[in-house]
Order: structure tokens, then C-alpha cells, then sequence
């Protein structure tokens, strides 16, 4: 009896250690199970976020390379923006010196403009004055010893011109020698001015042309031409502005040869 009893007993024991066992076995399947379960989560959670983290890096690489393109495209932006900058400080540099010349020559031209209204006004008194002077004394005066004015001959044919062309011209004298009755040293013929010499209009008196003035009672020879010896006029040569202006402007009778 006791030997049954306690086979009995270690029945039951090994029922219960069985029945341990199976459920100790159960529940580390069951954990095992769920550990896997887990596993696999984190796995695919992992794979995601890996497949995210290749995407961002994929994005970041294309936000650099748009970056690197961004500060590429500024810098040939503030390139440009400097080139531009220097042209106009050369375009301001250029206007600026532009201004400066156009002041100075406008100065320079009003400054011409006085000169020659004050030269014009000058040259104006004095002609004022030498008619003042003619009308004073109106025999003419002679001006040196190897120009004197011989006496007018009231004959012409005796003088050997009376089939010279007899004209009525405005005569003038002008001078190589200090001042505004000054001119040039050459003649229009490429001759040197001297006394005996006059100035004409070629369309009137040809160059070249012998003219007797009986004021002066000899012949004088036309080889210089100016501006201002217009038609009936001529401009006589003396070898200094004193016995130009001295001569003043005559209304006088020439004889032109043919």
C-alpha cells in the first residue's frame, strides 16, 4: 500500500513537472513568437527608415547641387554687377571730363567773341578817328622819302596813260608791320609785299595787272588779293600800319592797263 501510494505520488509530481514543462514550453514559444513578431516589426521598420534616409540623401544631394548652382549663378551675378559698376564709374569720368571741356570751350569762345568785339570796336574808333583826322587836313600828307607822293599831273596823256582804263575805285592801305593793319609777308602771285604793290579784285583788275595811281604819280602793279577787296577797291601797300592808317580810305581815280 505504501509502495503504491507512493507511486501514486510521483505520478502526480511527474504530471505536474509534465505539465510545467508543456507550459514553460508554450510560453517561450509564445515569446519566441512574439520576439519574432517583433523582430520582423523593427526589421521593416528599419528597411524604412532606410529606404527615407536614401530618399533625404537623395534630396540632399540634389538641394547641394541646386545650392552649388545657386552660389555659381551669384557670383557671375556680382561679376556682372561689378563690370557694370566700373562702366559707369568710366561713363560718369567721361561726362564728368566732357562738362570740364565744354566749359572750357565755351570760355574759349566767349572769350574769341570778346576779342574780336573788342578788336571790332578798337578798329571802329580808329577809323572814326582817321576820318575825323581827313576831314581836318584833306591834302594828303607824304608818308617817307623813297614813297613820296609826286604832285598829281592834271594831264594824263602827257604822263603816256590815256589809253589806260581809267576807273574810280576805294582805296585803302595795309602793312606786314606791327598791328591790325598787319598781314602776310607772300602776295596771291607768291611774290614778296613791297612798296608799289596793291591788292585787288581780280574780277575788276586781273592780277598781274599795271596800274597807274596819279595820286601817287607812279605805276603800281597788282599782285595781292583779301577779303574785304570787293569790286571797285584796292589796298595799298606800306611799309608800316602808321602810313596805312595815315593814307586812311580815299575815293581816288586809277589807270588800269589793257
Amino acid at each position: 500500500m505504501i509502495l503504491v501510494k507512493n507511486l501514486t505520488s510521483k505520478e502526480s509530481v511527474g504530471r505536474i513537472v509534465l505539465t510545467a514543462s508543456v507550459g514553460l514550453t508554450i510560453a517561450c514559444s509564445a515569446f519566441l513568437y512574439d520576439s519574432y513578431s517583433m523582430l520582423e516589426e523593427s526589421n521593416r521598420q528599419l528597411d524604412k527608415a532606410r529606404i527615407q534616409i536614401k530618399a533625404q540623401q537623395t534630396n540632399y544631394k540634389e538641394l547641394e547641387a541646386k545650392f552649388l548652382n545657386v552660389e555659381s549663378e551669384s557670383q557671375k551675378l556680382s561679376q556682372k554687377q561689378e563690370e557694370l559698376q566700373s562702366t559707369i564709374s568710366n561713363l560718369e569720368a567721361e561726362k564728368s571730363n566732357l562738362e570740364t571741356e565744354n566749359g572750357n570751350l565755351k570760355g574759349e569762345v566767349e572769350q574769341l567773341k570778346k576779342m574780336k568785339a573788342d578788336a571790332k570796336a578798337k578798329a571802329e574808333r580808329e577809323r572814326i578817328q582817321q576820318e575825323q583826322k581827313q576831314k581836318k587836313q584833306p591834302k594828303p600828307q607824304q608818308t617817307q622819302q623813297s614813297q613820296e607822293q609826286k604832285p598829281q599831273s592834271s594831264n594824263v596823256v602827257s604822263a603816256g596813260y590815256e589809253n589806260w582804263q581809267k576807273v574810280t575805285v576805294e582805296a585803302t592801305g595795309y602793312s606786314n608791320v606791327a598791328d591790325e593793319l598787319g598781314g602776310g609777308d607772300i602776295t596771291a602771285k607768291g611774290t614778296g609785299v613791297r612798296w608799289g604793290i596793291i591788292a585787288v579784285d581780280p574780277r575788276v583788275i586781273p592780277l598781274g595787272s599795271k596800274v597807274y595811281i596819279p595820286a601817287f604819280g607812279q605805276t603800281f602793279v597788282a599782285e595781292d588779293t583779301g577779303g574785304a577787296i570787293k569790286g571797285n577797291r584796292i589796298d595799298i601797300f606800306f611799309d608800316h600800319g602808321d602810313k596805312a592808317r595815315s593814307w586812311g580810305r580815299r575815293s581816288i581815280e586809277i589807270y588800269v592797263q589793257k
